[in-house]
């Protein structure tokens, strides 16, 4: 080939091949990531405001009676700006950390990096399509959200021994966090591409105050077993907490079990990174914290305590039910075709387990049974005159009974056993073998009694077998005297 080429005059030579490696470089680069690649979809995530939708918007608080918390309803929705179907499959927020996230889900559980102070929220979507320039529309799973702020009235530090400390939280400016900004990212099914942006929102400033708790009195702290805990009799659980304390940058994330005992006095036990570190006790329940034990060095033994006077930490109650209203009984009547649906044999759930009912002939004699289709049932003393029986069932499938009464691959292949070549005997004219090799009588062969059958001999016990002796060592190649002289 190449001498067919250098007869027609051409010469391919070493810079022939370098252009021609740096031309497909460049190609595969623009297919890549240049202006050659297909443009892929691009999501927005709008809000909805009055009289169309934005990127930006204000919205003002609601207080939920049931909730007891503060909300700001945001209505979102989506709109594809790019190229060809978008088909989310996932939608990330990212919420400044004094912030919580919740859906008509519920509320969502957010992660927290260190040196962040973000809060990383996940909301997966069922399948879904948005048209190339489309009009915006609700995502399904995401019609909706609610910011709710978490302004606590106590901080968490710790000494390095992970015993969380509760002190009054520092003041904050609210015109500071009125101003919202959510960092979004949507993920696509059907291609590893994702679209970003930013959502600003907009609060009401003056119902973000928050009152900063007072600085609660000091105690002296006693080191060691100190006697055992205060009886608080029998103890109910109520429930667990998870939040994140302290700093929004460096958050400490706080798992809390609550009890109630005798009176109204309640426990609250804080784990750390799954360890309890610290006991709570309100001792009369009246919401301020009495008595506090830690566990300096996480051996399980809380061998330090001190007397307390602050208030129970909002972040360690445990949340009221989503809505209670759910715990009521539901008065409406069902749907009645719902119902005769239901009720139907022949439709409902009892077609899997329905069996034809046959009207039993009783008979008057005591000693008689029970005729149903073409079996024979014994009744049971004292059983009432109107009893009903069950009709025959159908037949089983044939090859299914096969398997089954093959001894090489049905369950009696587990439970046959091996039997002497003397003892065994061939079944007389007129016997069925049954599955396992055992003799059943015909029609025209009685069977004998157990008694009269001889006795099969047992084998005879086999001695243990012995160990095998120990390989000696052998030494490898040749082994040679001092005195000899090598050949």
């Amino acid at each position: 080939m190449g001498y067919r080429v250098q007869r027609l005059g051409f010469q391919i030579g070493r810079g022939w091949i370098i252009g021609l490696m740096v031309v497909l470089g460049a190609l595969l680069a623009a297919y890549w990531i240049g202006p050659l690649r297909p443009l892929p979809p691009e999501v927005a995530i709008l809000a909805v405001a009055e009289g169309g939708f934005s990127d930006e918007v204000s919205v003002a608080g609601e207080y939920v009676e049931e909730e007891l918390s503060l909300r700001f309803p945001v209505q979102l929705a989506a709109q594809n700006t790019g190229v060809g179907t978008a088909r989310p499959r996932r939608v990330v927020l990212n919420v400044p950390a004094r912030f919580r996230v919740i859906t008509p889900r519920g509320r969502l559980d957010g992660g927290a990096s260190p040196g962040v102070p973000l809060r990383r929220y996940v909301v997966d979507l069922p399948d879904s399509r948005l048209e190339e320039d489309g009009q915006p529309q609700p995502l399904p799973g995401l019609e909706q959200i609610w910011l709710e702020p978490d302004l606590p009235s106590y901080y968490c530090t710790d000494r390095g021994d992970l015993v969380p400390e509760f002190v009054p939280a520092p003041p904050i400016d609210a015109g500071t966090l009125a101003d919202v900004r959510i960092f979004y990212s949507v993920h696509m099914r059907d291609r590893n591409e994702r679209s970003t942006g930013v959502l600003t929102v907009r609060l009401d400033p003056s119902q973000l105050s928050m009152q900063p708790a007072s600085m609660p009195p000091a105690f002296p702290t006693t080191m060691g077993d100190d006697g055992p805990p205060p009886d608080l009799g029998v103890l109910r659980f109520v429930g667990v907490r998870k939040a994140w304390c302290g700093d929004p940058d460096q958050p400490m994330e706080l798992y809390t079990a609550m009890w109630e005992g005798t009176g109204g006095s309640r426990v609250y036990s804080v784990h750390v990174q799954g360890i309890p570190r610290k006991r709570l006790y309100d001792l009369n329940g009246d919401g301020i914290i009495d008595l506090e034990t830690w566990d300096v060095d996480g051996d399980g033994r809380f061998d330090s305590r001190r007397q307390a006077r602050f208030a129970t930490p909002e972040l360690l109650v445990p949340l009221p039910p989503r809505d209670p209203r759910l715990r009521e009984p539901i008065t409406t009547p069902p749907d009645p075709r719902w119902l005769a649906v239901f009720t139907d044999a022949s439709q409902g759930p009892f077609r899997f387990a329905a069996l034809a009912e046959v009207q039993a002939e009783v008979s008057t004699d005591p000693g008689a049974g029970v005729i149903a289709g073409d079996t024979l049932t014994e009744a049971a003393p004292g059983a009432p005159s109107d009893a009903v029986a069950l009709g025959p069932l159908p037949p089983p499938d044939s090859s299914w009974l096969a398997v089954f009464q093959d001894v090489e691959a049905g369950p009696f292949r587990f439970t046959r056993r091996a039997q002497q070549p003397s003892a065994a005997a061939p079944p007389a004219a007129g016997a069925a073998t049954q599955p396992g090799g055992t003799a059943q009588a015909g029609p025209d062969t009685a069977a004998s009694p157990a008694a009269d059958a001889p006795p099969v001999a047992e084998p005879a016990p086999q001695p243990a077998p012995q160990p095998a002796p120990q390989p000696r060592r052998v030494p490898l190649g040749t082994p040679v005297r001092p005195d000899s002289t090598p050949s």
